[in-house]
């Protein structure tokens, strides 16, 4: 009776769980579904508030393209207007009736050339800057293996430097008896003979020689170093650095070959000087397509360095006068300087300055008439004439001028004219014309002029 009553309670405690189970279920699942449909509320009401802002959004962009295009439109009327004051294509009025869409085409039409041109212009300058790249490229390897390769020479001391430098004054002074020898005789001299004049054996000359140039090969490899860190401080438009090495080297030779190890200065610091001469006298001479001589060079960098000074203390560039009284000359002198130091066009050269791009030649020829060919004919006609009056009398040249105008005149005179001029009659004028015409005849003059008329003779 006992054990009914304890499985009675176990199976109505198994029951109760299940209810109570099944109680909780029914609740997680109701739970759930309330948030299914609150997650469904709030993404609907996300979406409308979404839509709701993209509509605004668009609305306000709209209103802000239609004031941009209206913006772009008046600004469109403007630059034609401006536009059509210089070539006066259109009128303001002809522009002011124009409508949007002709304006519109008219501004997608220029924005597509203009992106063309872009286009080219990069086009040109990838081109450009690949070969500058390519070849400042190659300059810097080789650069930089020249640099590397000068490492494996060892600096000089200064009994080394004593040594070598009298090892090449031995063979400088060999080369002088050589030259002094050539010059008295007509031809270079044997051995036997060199050795001779040097009181040295043929062996000893020999021995002298191939040491003075190993002596003069070893003091310019172990100086290189000196030559480079000299021309990097140095910067010029058309030398490059391994020009500017170069013409440092050929200063550094010259220095070698003028040192003196007896007054005991280090040769570093003589022969700095001479690198440093040589490499700017190379970039006076080279940098120019028209050589300037030193002083004039020399003169134009003074009056720049005045001119910048006078700008700076006074707030204004010298005047002529002023700027000559500065550099102790006359105004005519550096007016011929100014004039010699402009930069030089070719005629070749495409005018930007011009739609078509013709060459500056045509512009210039437009406005003259006549071609530097015919120009020089004429002033070398106008010099064989002056030398062909040369050999007449005073007289005669005088009357010769007066007569074909070749004294600045426009035109010739008459002889009635000339006569009043020269004092003498009609008839003497004549007589002393056909005779100063008969000796240019047969003067020496006369197939140099007849070459410009009916080709030399």
């Amino acid at each position: 009776h006992v054990g009914r009553r304890g499985s009675r309670s176990n199976f109505e405690v198994r029951m109760s769980a299940a209810a109570e189970s099944e109680q909780t279920a029914a609740a997680m699942a109701k739970r759930a579904r309330r948030e299914f449909a609150l997650r469904a509320i709030r993404e609907k009401r996300r979406s409308i508030r979404e839509k709701l802002g993209a509509s605004k959004d668009k609305e306000k962009q709209s209103s802000m393209d239609h004031g941009e295009q209206a913006r772009r439109i008046r600004r469109t009327r403007s630059v034609l207007a401006a536009a059509s004051a210089k070539s006066g294509a259109l009128s303001r009025r002809t522009i002011s009736l124009m409508n949007d869409e002709e304006l519109s085409a008219a501004v997608l039409n220029a924005s597509r050339l203009q992106e063309r041109a872009a286009a080219r212009r990069k086009r040109k300058q990838r081109g450009a800057g690949r070969k500058l790249n390519k070849e400042a490229a190659l300059d810097l390897d080789s650069y930089r293996s020249f640099v590397r390769e000068l490492s494996q020479y060892e600096l000089l001391t200064a009994s080394s430097e004593r040594e070598l430098s009298f090892r090449v004054q031995a063979l400088l002074k060999i080369e002088s008896q050589r030259d002094e020898f050539t010059e008295s005789v007509g031809r270079s001299p044997s051995v036997e003979e060199l050795a001779s004049e040097c009181d040295l054996s043929p062996w000893e000359l020999r021995d002298q020689m191939e040491s003075g140039r190993e002596a003069k090969d070893q003091m310019v490899a172990a100086n290189l170093r000196l030559v480079i860190s000299i021309a990097k401080n140095f910067r010029y438009d058309s030398l490059t650095i391994h020009d500017l090495i170069q013409e440092g080297t050929i200063g550094l030779i010259r220095a070698i070959e003028l040192f003196d190890a007896e007054r005991g200065l280090k040769f570093s610091t003589y022969a700095t000087t001479w690198i440093r001469q040589s490499i700017r006298r190379a970039g006076l001479n080279k940098s120019r397509m028209i050589r300037l001589p030193e002083n004039a060079t020399t003169m134009l960098a003074r009056a720049n360095r005045e001119s910048a000074l006078a700008l700076k203390t006074s707030g204004r560039f010298p005047t002529r006068e002023e700027l000559a009284g500065l550099l102790n000359t006359t105004t005519g002198h550096l007016d011929s300087l100014v004039q010699v130091s402009a930069p030089i066009t070719s005629m070749d050269a495409q005018t930007q300055t011009f739609v078509d791009g013709s060459p500056m030649a045509d512009r210039v020829l437009a406005c003259d008439g006549e071609t530097p060919a015919e120009y020089t004919e004429r002033q070398c006609l106008r010099s064989d004439i002056d030398i062909a009056l040369e050999e007449l009398d005073p007289r005669e040249r005088t009357i010769l001028k007066l007569l074909y105008g070749l004294d600045g005149h426009t035109s010739g005179r008459t002889l009635s004219t000339v006569s009043k001029i020269v004092s003498l009659s009609s008839e003497g004028v004549r007589t002393i014309k056909a005779k100063a015409l008969k000796k240019l005849r047969e003067s020496e003059s006369n197939d140099r002029l007849s070459s410009h008329f009916f080709g030399p003779v």
